[in-house]
């Protein structure tokens, strides 16, 4: 199916009559959404307080092969429990609950971490954040790993992307200076390579040197990615391969709103980045003739964009969240919060088994809410 788009909607589920009213934005026109029962099954829910092990702050969460991995303030590094049995096959979707992994970050001095990202195949995530913060994570082997201030670069780190399978993987990562850092993993020497007199390794500072907020660079396309700064820059990294670097700033015009997040991707259909930002500003961006369409939703800054096939979920602050599907037009769904939402990811599949890891988001104050999988119900 082709990834079209339409105006913008805001749907708000009534919990006693099933239905929802639609309100479009902008020049849209009234029109209404019907509210399912796999639907309402499926709404956002909050976690019981001792289910999650921190009342601080969770900046950013990351989908793996044992569920989401969520890091945040002092270093915190949170993953799902699987009924203590640690295998995806015994893992109960609707049994939630979160295990902090460690507490004290990749240095253990307690560095916030701002960012997280997955390799390819899920087991393994790579983490950033201040003071030079770079680590990793195995999930499969609770294995700790430091990379901290890679070629001495100790500012704050601010954004991650991980493109390659274990073992092959490469680190793409953004800092508040405005520099871009890829970092390949060594197969021989199996340590990833982080100083830059290294093959592979390389530093750039693609545009203002304004803090660079998010990056995303695609598996499909090597080389190839998006990187957004806080001036309301982006930029195209058109390297066509892993070891080439050769960004070019691309927009956004006309935006004077800071940006937050970005994903980067291609279907058969449609080749296309998505930058959210404040004042509930949402660009689409057409890759191939580098055309920008901004969309409404809303009017709370938006934090997060992530996208699994044809679906897209947006989060933003006062516990907004917006969601597209070939089904529906962009919707607000109802939010059991009103705390501000940094990062959502979708569910995946567990491995060897026939569970389904739930949708996640996260937020201040150890916040963090699921959306259980349509088909699943609660005893």
């Amino acid at each position: 199916m082709s990834d079209t788009e339409s105006l913008f909607t805001r749907r708000s589920v009534l919990k006693t009559a099933g239905a929802a009213t639609a309100v479009a934005g902008g020049a849209a026109t009234l029109g209404t959404v019907n509210a399912t029962t796999s639907q309402q099954a499926a709404g956002w829910q909050t976690y019981a307080d001792d289910q999650v092990p921190t009342s601080k702050t969770l900046r950013s969460v990351t989908m793996t092969t044992r569920g989401p991995v969520a890091v945040g303030a002092t270093g915190n590094l949170l993953t799902y429990a699987m009924n203590g049995k640690g295998t995806p096959a015994d893992y109960d979707v609707t049994a939630h609950e979160w295990e902090l992994a460690f507490s004290n970050g990749p240095q253990t001095r307690g560095a916030p971490l701002r960012a997280a990202s997955t390799t390819d195949d899920g087991k393994r995530v790579y983490f950033v954040g201040g003071s030079g913060a770079f680590g990793a994570f195995d999930v499969e082997t609770k294995t700790k790993y430091n990379y901290s201030a890679p070629s001495g670069k100790t500012s704050t780190w601010e954004g991650i992307s991980v493109v390659g399978d274990v073992g092959e993987e490469v680190i793409y990562a953004s800092n508040g200076s405005g520099e871009v850092m890829r970092m390949p993993f060594d197969q021989q020497q199996k340590c990833l390579l982080t100083d830059l007199e290294e093959d592979g390794v390389n530093l750039v500072k693609p545009a203002s040197g304004s803090n660079a907020a998010a990056i995303d660079m695609r598996e499909s396309r090597p080389g190839y990615g998006h990187v957004v700064d806080t001036s309301s820059n982006a930029l195209e990294n058109t390297g066509d391969s892993y070891a080439t670097d050769s960004w070019d700033d691309i927009g956004i015009p006309d935006s004077q709103v800071a940006t937050t997040d970005v994903i980067s991707y291609e279907t058969q259909d449609v080749d296309r980045a998505y930058v959210s930002a404040g004042g509930g500003k949402l660009y689409r961006l057409e890759c191939s003739c580098n055309n920008w369409t901004p969309l409404q939703l809303g009017t709370k800054r938006l934090n997060c964009v992530t996208r699994e096939g044809d679906k897209k979920l947006v989060v933003g602050n006062s516990g907004r969240i917006f969601e597209k599907t070939p089904e529906t037009q962009w919707t607000q769904l109802d939010s059991p919060v009103e705390s501000n939402l940094l990062e959502a990811r979708y569910g995946r599949p567990a491995p060897d088994s026939e569970n389904v890891y739930p949708d996640v988001a996260v937020g201040s104050s150890g916040l963090a809410v699921f959306r259980l999988p349509p088909e699943v119900t609660q005893s």
